[in-house]
């Protein structure tokens, strides 16, 4: 929600412990994004999606987006919160359909059904511990990919209220876009997700 309200130039007038406040998340979720690449990793990363856990960081997100945005009254704080709304909402159908689908991600497919090259590419990829992560955590929750899902939740607010905030009408929208289609690419980079599971998670955030 910050990122996103500052985008949208909500922290244009905030305050410096606000902005304090936002480096400080940042940091420490990057730090904690980090910290799943080493020994250990997988039990750190299944924390970092509990419920809880995830509650209590949209909460604090919120809080925060208001926070910095205390002296703006263009709505940047609002369409924060609405990110996280969208988020939420995208959740909704896409966790149903993992568990009804139960479709394998690439990276627990079989090689004969793979490909050996594909499968054997797992290992020579940059940061090589996500996929095999993924796959000794949830190897059936492939479609549809909720982390494009979220991508597009993140997206929208940027791409409906960024011609109305200052910013060239073009440059938040792109910026939105490039968010999609990295996630999209990254998810399928790792042999997390086959294409149809980022097309429809995509499409699914959209309805």
């Amino acid at each position: 929600p910050g990122m996103v309200t500052c985008a949208l130039g909500g922290c244009a007038s905030a305050s410096a412990p606000a902005i304090g406040a936002q480096l400080v998340a940042a940091i420490a979720l990057l730090a904690a994004w980090t910290s799943v690449h080493f020994e250990g990793g997988a039990r750190r990363a299944r924390r970092l999606y509990e419920p809880k856990t995830t509650i209590m960081a949209s909460c604090a997100g919120s809080a925060l987006a208001y926070w910095l945005a205390a002296a703006d009254d263009d709505g940047a704080a609002e369409a924060g919160s609405l990110f996280l709304l969208l988020w939420y909402a995208s959740l909704l159908p896409v966790l149903p359909l993992k568990g009804a689908s139960r479709r394998r991600r690439p990276i627990a497919s079989e090689p004969l059904h793979l490909g050996e090259s594909a499968s054997n590419a797992a290992t020579r990829k940059a940061l090589s511990n996500i996929p095999a992560m993924m796959k000794a955590g949830d190897p059936n929750m492939s479609l549809p990919s909720g982390d494009v899902a979220g991508a597009v939740a993140f997206a929208y607010p940027l791409w409906r209220c960024g011609a109305t905030h200052g910013a060239p009408t073009w440059l938040l929208p792109s910026i939105g876009f490039l968010c999609v289609l990295f996630s999209a690419i990254g998810r399928m980079y790792w042999l997390l997700h086959h294409l149809l599971d980022v097309v429809v998670g995509g499409l699914l955030a959209l309805v």
